[in-house]
């Protein structure tokens, strides 16, 4: 039983190695008894060349003639290559001497056979002497891989039955080439949207699947898509990468794409570049002088790309720091910060401005504050007396920085007019205004002085309280007896007092005091004992400033006026 067992088995493996040897003997093309000639050469029977173009490599074999020893020949160095779908352009001359039929064929699935459907790609017949050109097109299903290509020529005179792959047939040659069809190219990863800052390089990547052997970049400006060369911006262009250089805004939102060749061509998706403007400071407050009290502004003025962030910053002299929220500041995060108000303690104060974009950070210069004190008057003029036709003086004191204005108004007259120096004044846009050479018409003429702010502080006004002028006749003993009447109090200023002494030459018992602010608005009007020359005013309700007061003395006909100042 077991002897029969291994004579089967022995049969099996030799059934199999038969087998095997028989395979290995048909994976083979024919290439024997194609002719009952196998010269080609006799009677000239032969393929003059073959060529073939649009590939991505073609063939190229011209006057090839025929061997002398045999009537088939493979072109093993010869090869198309395009891709599935591709159409094959080829050009055939035959011989110069005997028209011929020409068959082509293409083993697409690679069986050593050209017999399957669609593996025949065209039959024709040549005139002697003649160049055709035929086009074929390769399935679009054909897998990738070197195929075989055969072109087949015979006499047609002397024909037996079908034209066929490996049938002999009388006259003719029969020519082998390779047809490597590609894996067909597509586009795997398209580039992408791309924001860089002004002078910042971007690039544009692609990646392919299928044989690739060509790259061109191509550029959309507005006007279409055109060719790149690796000039001016730009480099790679003919690579799977392009870098861009975007030294220039005028490349904002240029689009970009690439054509791809190889196994067949293919075009990316576009991208598009986006260039973000440097955000820069172009204006902004400068240092300078600014008034005590009046609401203050900084600005910043900028181009480019707008701000992301905008903070203001201060130096006390420590350093710079962060503006803080609140009172006195707003704004410290915008470009305009505001201080209400402005204090003369931040004469000094040292200010900044720090930007902060997507591609960069500027500051301003620093503003350095000078702060000018509110000009205001600390003194009035006081009442003159003068000889008719002897110079005198109103003189006042102020702080902060000012212009001196001064104005007169008659004893009749309802308005103040403005003085200029002339034959009768000087110094009338100072401090200290001389009436020169008055006479006694002027006596009673009222003077005051208007302090009006320089730089920031223009618009700041203040005035002081009317004095009065009193031109004395050198002639008449009765002015200079009035003149001796003049009032007095103490303490002037009142020194925070609530009452003062008044003091006047007069004989009466009593005597009427008017009290006027210094735009000559009655305050009051009391009778105030008088004791010695002396009584007591009660200054109690008036609030502190400057004032003007008048003492009639009824008894002697006399009137007399002094400045009084409350604190």
């Amino acid at each position: 039983m077991k002897n029969i067992y291994v004579s089967h088995l022995r049969k099996s493996f030799l059934f199999l190695f038969v087998l095997l040897l028989a395979t290995k003997s048909w994976s083979q093309y024919c290439t024997t008894g194609l002719y009952y000639y196998s010269n080609c050469f006799y009677n000239n029977m032969y393929i003059k060349s073959v060529t073939t173009t649009g590939g991505m490599t073609n063939i190229t074999n011209t006057n090839t003639g025929c061997g002398s020893s045999s009537s088939y020949t493979y072109y093993s160095s010869q090869t198309h290559s395009a891709a599935p779908g591709a159409s094959v352009s080829m050009t055939i001359a035959n011989n110069p001497y005997y028209s011929c039929e020409y068959i082509i064929f293409v083993d697409y699935n690679g069986d050593f056979d050209f017999v399957d459907v669609g593996e025949q790609v065209h039959y024709s017949v040549w005139s002697w002497n003649q160049t055709k050109t035929i086009t074929f097109t390769i399935p679009a299903a054909t897998t990738a891989g070197v195929k075989r290509m055969r072109i087949r020529s015979r006499y047609g005179y002397y024909t037996y039955g079908n034209f066929t792959p490996c049938a002999q047939e009388y006259y003719g040659e029969c020519e082998d080439y390779n047809l490597s069809v590609c894996n067909p190219l597509s586009v795997t990863n398209h580039p992408v949207n791309k924001s860089v800052c002004m002078n910042g390089a971007a690039t544009y990547s692609v990646q392919t699947a299928g044989t690739t052997t060509s790259y061109q970049w191509q550029v959309d400006n507005g006007s279409g898509f055109t060719n790149i060369s690796n000039v001016g911006n730009y480099s790679g262009a003919t690579t799977s990468t392009l870098s861009v250089n975007a030294n220039n805004n005028t490349l904002n939102n240029n689009k970009y794409r690439v054509t791809v060749g190889g196994c067949g061509t293919a075009t990316s998706n576009f991208a598009t570049l986006t260039v973000i403007d440097s955000t820069l400071i172009q204006a902004q407050t400068v240092s300078g002088s600014f008034c005590d009290g009046v609401n203050t502004e900084f600005n910043v003025g900028m181009v480019g790309t707008p701000a992301s962030s905008i903070k203001w910053q201060v130096d006390r002299g420590t350093g710079f720091v962060d503006v803080p929220g609140g009172f006195p500041y707003s704004g410290f995060n915008n470009d305009t910060l505001l201080i209400t108000p402005l204090g003369d303690s931040m004469n000094g104060y040292v200010f900044r401005c720090v930007t902060v974009g997507t591609c960069n950070r500027d500051t301003t210069s620093n503003i350095t504050v000078t702060v000018d004190r509110i000009p205001e008057f600390v003194t009035d003029p006081n009442d003159l007396y003068v000889d008719e036709g002897a110079d005198g003086s109103f003189k006042i004191s102020s702080v902060g920085k000012g212009n001196f204005r001064w104005q007169a108004k008659t004893p009749k007259g309802a308005n103040y007019v403005s003085i200029t120096d002339n034959a009768n004044y000087s110094g009338a846009l100072t401090n200290e205004l001389i009436v020169k050479n008055p006479s006694l018409a002027q006596s009673g003429y009222q003077y005051r002085c208007l302090l009006v702010g320089a730089g920031n502080c223009n618009s700041v006004k203040d005035t002081t309280a009317p004095a009065m002028l009193h031109v004395r006749n050198t002639l008449s003993v009765a002015n200079t007896e009035k003149a001796a009447g003049k009032v007095t109090i103490f303490p002037n200023p009142s020194n925070g007092k609530d009452e003062v002494s008044i003091r006047v030459a007069t004989s009466a018992d009593l005597i009427n005091v008017t009290i006027a602010d210094k735009l000559g608005r009655t305050i009051s009007k009391n009778e105030v004992a008088v004791s010695a020359n002396s009584g007591v005013l009660n200054v109690s309700k008036l609030t502190p400033g400057h004032y003007t007061v008048t003492v009639e003395d009824a008894k002697n006909n006399s009137t007399e006026t002094i400045k009084f100042v409350k604190e």
